[in-house]
């Protein structure tokens, strides 16, 4: 597949971009989502060249790494600040010798992260921050920076700033995506930036807050990977994503099941072997129906605390609908949050009040459809405001 990339580069170690002009001459590239539990880490591996996407959740991650890193590790790549993607890098740096960190520019204050990045200073480490049409070139690897292209603020919004990488490797294509969420999703998909993929990694440890129809509709992935751990807390994957996945007719690999996954590829075809051996999951009976069940949240407006909040749906008639808003204390039990039926126009809302005490700031809403065996997920934000703004 022809691509066309974005104007903006970053350098790394002054390597030139080598053309490749023919699948057959591309020396063997392997992809290894490794399975570091609950957390992602990628090795991007071109034999003397490494990438590493992401580094888990902790310095069991350096022990994966160790039979494949011949030499520095060229450049690690965080894709957002949350500590199942960073909490190993530190080690990393300490057993490796790293030559370039690249970040979004999203630098949260928190004190973990903090800690990584004055971490990265004193290794003395390049760095980078990177955005919509940039690339990181390495040898003769390229991969577009998809997202993203604004940093959304607010706290507890770091999923939706994930870097978004594609990697084009001769007719093989790539898409990592971080923790993404349904709003990135769909501001990709608005924005035309995505196009058939051969390989994704599926965002979020395949939540049912990622993966959304409208984003796996746009790429189209023939092999899905997921990395959770084994029995996790969150319950990873959901079955809205998996039942997704399975739509679109993926196979679909999770390191909870199969292990560390590696996609093998000379760039014409392509590869994968599991630690595990198993095969890919089995999608039980017939794909869900398509075109039988919609979703659309309004946005709601900002609500001051003491107020109330309305949100708003917008699905198939009768179908059952329920909401779920989270704020810094876990899901709301405010009254008027219990599940109700689209009426007649497919229409359905729900109003509660807001604590007085609510820390302002910005929350999650989920908003979930069912109907003859279909399920839909959309998910919105809202502000609350401090007493006495309006709203």
């Amino acid at each position: 597949m022809s691509r066309t990339r974005g104007m903006g580069v970053l350098a790394i170690l002054a390597a030139c971009i080598v053309a490749l002009t023919a699948a057959a001459e591309l020396p063997g590239l392997s992809v290894r989502f490794l399975d570091v539990r609950q957390g992602d880490a990628i090795l991007i591996d071109l034999g003397d060249l490494e990438i590493l996407i992401d580094g888990g959740p902790s310095r069991d991650v350096v022990d994966l790494l160790i039979p494949y890193i011949q030499g520095p590790l060229e450049v690690v790549v965080l894709t957002h600040a949350h500590t199942d993607h960073y909490g190993g890098l530190d080690d990393v740096l300490e057993r490796f010798y790293v030559l370039e960190v690249v970040t979004s520019a999203d630098h949260r204050d928190k004190s973990t992260y903090r800690a990584f990045l004055a971490d990265v200073a004193a290794e003395g480490c390049m760095t980078s921050e990177v955005a919509r049409g940039d690339a990181i070139t390495l040898g003769g690897l390229s991969l577009s920076v998809l997202h993203p292209l604004t940093i959304t603020t607010g706290e507890g919004l770091e999923n939706l700033n994930s870097v978004v990488l594609e990697l084009s490797y001769g007719d093989v294509d790539f898409l990592f995506t971080g923790d993404l969420e349904s709003s990135a999703e769909t501001e990709l998909v608005l924005a035309g930036v995505l196009r058939d993929i051969d390989i994704l990694k599926v965002a979020h440890h395949g939540s049912r807050y990622g993966s959304t129809q409208g984003f796996l509709d746009a790429v189209l992935p023939e092999v899905a990977i997921y990395s959770a751990g084994e029995g996790n807390g969150y319950g990873h994957p959901h079955d809205e994503a998996i039942t997704r996945l399975c739509g679109v007719g993926a196979e679909i690999y999770g390191t909870d099941v199969h292990g560390t996954v590696t996609v093998t590829t000379d760039g014409e075809d392509y590869a994968v072997v599991t630690a595990s051996g198993l095969d890919p999951f089995e999608c039980e009976g017939p794909p869900p129906p398509r075109g039988t069940l919609s979703l659309g949240v309004d946005p709601v407006a900002a609500t001051g605390q003491g107020s109330y909040a309305t949100a708003t749906a917008h699905t198939s008639p009768g179908a059952n609908c329920t909401i779920a808003v989270y704020y810094n204390s876990g899901k709301s039990t405010a009254a008027g949050l219990g599940g109700k039926t689209a009426d007649a126009a497919g229409n359905v809302s729900w109003s509660w009040k807001v604590g007085t005490r609510t820390t302002p700031g910005t929350y999650r809403i989920v908003v979930t459809a069912t109907l003859g065996g279909a399920t839909r997920s959309e998910t919105v934000y809202f502000q609350v405001l401090d007493t006495g703004s309006p709203g």
